[in-house]
C-alpha cells in the first residue's frame, strides 16, 4: 500500500526531503540530540497492551509503569515512517556540520528486535537504490512500464533508512558548498566489534584487528589497519555499505529473523579543506541489542555476554559524563578503555562534535524492561553537556592551545592590573583619610598643650598663693613671743661697739643693719 500511494504522487522526490539546510536550521541542532523512535505492534504481538505512546507534540513519550504513567520529553519522538524520521531526527544537520569540518555521530541504542537496523538501514534490497537515477534509455523499455518502474524505485527509495539517505544528502550537501579545489570524493571504512574482537567488514580477509590510542597531541582511540575505499558518488559509497552488510555476523532470534550480533561502525571520512583544516567525519553506529542470557544458548550464550557487557560499560561512560559535565577529555579517558566499543565511541560521546542517539523501543507489555531500560539510557544521554569545537589538524590544535593560554594568561594579567588599580584607588583614600585624621589629632594635641599650660600657670599661682599664706602663717607664729621681751631690752642702755652707734633701737654695724624684724633671725 505504501509503493501505491507514494507511486500515486507525481513529486515524490519532495516528499524524501533532499534540499540542503539554511545556516539557521543547521545552528538550531544542540551538539547532543536524542531521538527516540517507537516501531508498530508486529503480527506475533497483537493482543499485547501497550506501555509506550508518542505524544502528538512528536517530542514527549508517555511511558506506563507499575506505579502509574510517566512523561518522558526528549528532542523528538517519532513513531512515522522512515522519511519522517529522515526529517525529524535532525541527521540532515549534522551531514552539514561533518561538510563543516566536525565529527558526526548517529549510533541506534535498544533492545534486539526494536528496530534499530531498520531505522538505520531499512531493507537490504532498498540499499543499491539512489534517489537520483533515471532510466537511461527509455526506449528499451516500454512506455507503458515506466509507471511500474517510477513505483518501484519510488518503494525503494522510501524503504531507506538514515545511513542511505544521509550518505546521498552528503553528496547533495558537497556538492552545493564544494569548492573549486576540494575533490568532492569520501572515503568509507567499515568495521565491526564481535566478541570484543574487531573484523573488517570490506577485507576480504578476516583478520583480526586491535583498538590502539592516537598517537599525542590526539585524543581518542583509532584502529590501525582499517581499509577505506575511495567513492565518487553517492552509487559507489551504497555499494560499500551493502557489501559490509554482507559479511556482518547475524543470526535468527526469537525477536528477530536476522539479528545482529556485534556491534557495526560505518564511517565516512570527508576530504581536507583547501585551508589545510582537515575534513570532517559522519559515523554511524548500528549497537546490538540487549538480551537475557538466560533466553540464548550455546554459541549466542557467549554473543550475549560479551553484547551486554559493552553496553553496561557505554551505559557507565554516559553517567559518568552526565554526572561530571565540567570533566576534561583527558579525565574520563580511563572509564572508556574497559571495552573497544566505548573505545571507538569516545571521541563521538565527549568529544567536541555532534552526536545522535536513536533509541529504538517497542510498545509492546511483552517488552517492558527492555523498553524501561532503553528510556533510561536516552534520559542519561540527554543529561550529557556537550561543547563543540572545529576538527583541527595537531599542529593547529597545539597553536590554539598554546593560544589559549596566552589568552587566559592575558585574561589574569588584566584582572591583577584592575584589582591593582582598586586596591590604589582604595589606598589613596586612606592617604587622604589618614592625613585628616592626623590633622584633626594634631589640632586636638595643641588644644590640650594650651590647656595643660593654663593648667600649669594656675598651679604655679596658687602655690604662690600658698606659699605667701604660708610665710604670713609662719611670722604670725614668730611675732608673739618677742613682744613678751621686747620691754626689757628696751630698758638695755645700748652702748656703742666698734663705731657702731645705737639709734632709735637698730644696730648699725658698717653700713649693715641688723633690724629688730623676727625674720631675720629666721635660718
Amino acid at each position: 500500500s505504501v509503493c501505491i500511494d507514494l507511486g500515486s504522487k507525481s513529486d515524490w522526490r519532495g516528499e524524501l526531503d533532499c534540499l540542503p539546510l539554511t545556516q539557521a536550521e543547521v545552528e538550531a541542532v544542540q551538539p547532543l540530540r536524542v531521538v527516540v523512535r517507537m516501531r508498530p505492534i508486529i503480527s506475533h504481538e497483537a493482543g499485547d497492551d501497550l506501555t509506550a505512546r508518542v505524544m502528538s507534540d512528536g517530542s514527549t513519550v508517555n511511558f506506563r509503569g507499575p506505579s502509574g504513567d510517566r512523561t518522558l520529553r526528549f528532542d523528538a519522538a517519532i513513531d512515522g515512517s522512515q522519511a519522517s524520521l529522515f526529517s525529524g531526527s535532525g541527521v540532515k544537520a549534522l551531514v552539514h556540520r561533518a561538510c563543516e569540518g566536525h565529527t558526526a555521530t548517529v549510533f541506534a541504542y535498544g533492545q534486539t528486535g526494536a528496530g534499530k537496523t531498520y531505522s538505520l538501514l531499512g531493507p537490504k534490497e532498498c540499499l543499491s537504490q539512489v534517489i537520483d537515477d533515471d532510466v537511461v534509455d527509455q526506449d528499451v523499455i516500454p512506455h507503458c512500464c515506466h509507471e511500474l518502474v517510477h513505483v518501484a524505485r519510488c518503494a525503494k527509495v522510501c524503504g531507506q533508512g538514515l545511513v542511505p539517505r544521509a550518505t546521498q544528502f552528503l553528496f547533495t550537501v558537497m556538492a552545493s558548498a564544494r569548492d573549486v579545489t576540494t575533490p568532492c570524493s569520501v572515503r568509507a571504512s567499515f568495521m565491526e566489534i564481535y566478541n570484543e574482537t574487531v573484523f573488517d567488514l570490506l577485507s576480504n580477509t578476516a583478520v583480526k584487528l586491535d583498538v590502539h590510542q592516537r598517537p599525542s597531541p590526539e585524543q581518542g582511540f583509532h584502529v590501525p589497519g582499517l581499509s577505506q575505499v575511495e567513492c565518487s558518488g553517492p552509487a559507489a559509497l551504497l555499494q560499500v555499505l551493502r557489501q559490509g552488510i554482507q559479511a556482518r555476523h547475524t543470526a535468527g532470534h526469537a525477536l528477530s529473523r536476522e539479528s545482529s550480533r556485534a556491534h557495526a561502525i560505518f564511517t565516512v571520512e570527508m576530504p581536507a579543506k583547501s585551508s589545510g583544516r582537515p575534513g570532517g567525519r559522519l559515523v554511524f553506529a548500528d549497537l546490538a541489542g540487549s538480551e537475557r542470557i538466560k533466553k540464548s544458548a550455546g554459541a549466542q550464550h557467549m554473543e550475549t555476554a560479551h553484547i551486554n557487557k559493552s553496553l553496561l560499560m557505554l551505559s557507565n561512560c554516559v553517567s559518568a559524563l552526565a554526572n561530571s559535565p565540567n570533566c576534561p577529555i583527558s579525565a574520563t579517558s580511563s572509564m572508556f578503555r574497559n571495552s573497544k566499543l566505548t573505545k571507538v565511541l569516545m571521541e563521538s560521546l565527549c568529544g567536541t562534535g555532534y552526536t545522535l542517539v536513536l533509541a529504538a523501543i517497542s510498545p509492546a507489555q511483552r517488552h517492558f524492561d527492555e523498553t524501561a531500560n532503553t528510556l533510561f539510557f536516552a534520559a542519561k544521554c540527554a543529561n550529557v553537556t556537550r561543547r563543540v569545537e572545529p576538527k583541527l589538524h595537531p599542529h593547529q590544535r597545539e597553536v590554539r592551545e598554546l593560544q589559549d593560554t596566552v589568552d587566559a594568561l592575558r585574561a589574569e594579567l588584566t584582572e591583577a592590573q584592575r584589582v591593582a588599580a582598586a586596591a590604589t584607588d582604595s589606598s589613596t583614600e586612606v592617604a587622604v583619610s589618614a592625613r585628616a585624621e592626623i590633622q584633626r589629632q594634631r589640632a586636638e594635641i595643641e588644644c590640650l598643650r594650651h590647656e595643660l599650660e593654663e593648667e600649669r600657670q594656675q598651679a604655679a599661682e596658687m602655690q604662690r598663693e600658698l606659699d605667701a599664706l604660708r610665710t604670713a602663717k609662719s611670722r604670725r607664729t614668730l611675732s608673739g613671743p618677742r613682744s613678751h621681751c621686747s620691754s626689757p631690752a628696751s630698758s638695755i642702755t645700748p652702748h656703742s661697739s666698734r663705731g657702731g652707734t645705737r639709734k632709735s633701737g637698730n644696730f648699725f654695724f658698717e653700713g649693715r643693719g641688723l633690724s629688730n624684724d623676727a625674720s631675720l633671725f629666721m635660718p
